[in-house]
């Protein structure tokens, strides 16, 4: 009978395991492909659902996709990840959603995701978990950002990492850019609010713009050690 086998000088049929199979009349079972599943005494394999996968062969039973992952037809060996930009949230799916249609274009997701955690490049992720526009003078590329990883251009300034107001430098130069959690963003030989003042044994001076034989404007206003002859004196900006 089918689903059983019966081996060399045996006298009765044994029954097929789980994850094997047999037409009727055979000496052995047959181990189910990947992809395939039996339970004991099958005549036959039979196809994973979707949304559920096994890569063994010889399985008994398929495993549901995990989160972030789908099985989109039957008979998978591995559940596939879903792209950035979409998720899975529950296992067993057999599509992954599109943040942008379900939470809006301001939201993404990295690879193999269950949730839209993740804004675009021109939008910081709140503590709230809401995708909030860059303020003007922010760097609006690179990777996904939160407010306290969101980095400021040169000339730019915040006061803090939990700062949501972006504030012009009075003199631009002063002011580096980039994250504050690796420093107040002030060049050296500056301090305070926007960078506006000098270090003692710094003065504030006029510097030639690159490529330029010329003392520059006001933003090219910046300070100096004073020990450095080559810029004179602009201002009393000393601590």
């Amino acid at each position: 009978a089918g689903g059983t086998y019966s081996g060399l000088g045996s006298h009765n049929c044994s029954t097929c395991a789980g994850g094997t199979y047999s037409n009727g009349g055979a000496s052995v079972c047959i181990a189910c492909k990947t992809g395939e599943f039996s339970a004991s005494d099958a005549e036959t394999c039979t196809s994973c659902l979707s949304g559920t996968a096994t890569a063994i062969t010889g399985s008994s039973e398929c495993s549901n996709c995990s989160v972030g992952k789908h099985g989109s037809s039957t008979g998978m060996s591995q559940c596939e990840d879903c792209l950035s930009g979409t998720y899975a949230p529950h296992p067993g799916g057999t599509f992954c959603y599109d943040c942008g249609t379900e939470f809006g274009a301001e939201y993404t997701s990295a690879a193999a995701s269950g949730s839209c955690d993740l804004c675009v490049s021109t939008h910081y992720m709140d503590d709230n978990g809401r995708c909030i526009k860059k303020p003007d003078g922010v760097e609006k590329g690179g990777a996904p950002t939160d407010l306290r990883s969101m980095k400021t251009k040169e000339g730019a300034y915040r006061f803090t990492d939990t700062s949501r107001t972006v504030y012009a430098c009075p003199y631009p130069s002063n002011c580096l850019g980039g994250s504050i959690l690796n420093g107040s963003g002030c060049r050296a030989g500056s301090w305070g609010p926007l960078c506006f003042a000098c270090e003692p044994g710094f003065h504030l001076a006029s510097v030639p713009t690159k490529g330029s034989e010329s003392i520059g404007g006001e933003d090219d206003h910046r300070c100096v050690e004073c020990s450095d002859i080559r810029y004179g004196w602009t201002g009393l900006l000393v601590a």
